[in-house]
């Protein structure tokens, strides 16, 4: 985390980031590439067991799970979704100065 504080900072000194559009190019890429190295990997787990393990509704919890680790699971999963929540306004904003500064050029 501190790591990324530094690359940011550093990338904030670059004068005229936003006319970077190569910057843009290289991020869609490297996403692009992200997902097809995690679909290569889940496919590979697929054909490793030979069958999908799970389905729509996700992997059913095996009756060895007790009441208490249920319900800790689903609070992981809300703090989960409660934790990346503040980021869609964040996501939204980017989108629009996006947009703000293609009608200024």
């Amino acid at each position: 985390m501190i790591l990324f504080g530094v690359i940011q900072v550093m990338l904030c000194q670059i004068p005229n980031f936003h006319k970077l559009w190569g910057l843009s190019i290289l991020a869609a890429t490297m996403s692009f590439t992200y997902a097809t190295i995690g679909f290569g990997l889940g496919m590979a787990k697929v054909i490793e067991n030979g069958k999908v393990k799970g389905n729509m509704g996700g992997i059913s919890a095996s009756t060895s799970l007790t009441q208490t680790q249920k319900v800790w699971r689903m609070l992981q999963g809300l703090g989960d979704i409660a934790f990346a929540f503040p980021y869609t306004s964040l996501v939204l904003e980017i989108q629009l100065l996006g947009k703000m500064h293609l009608e200024t050029y």
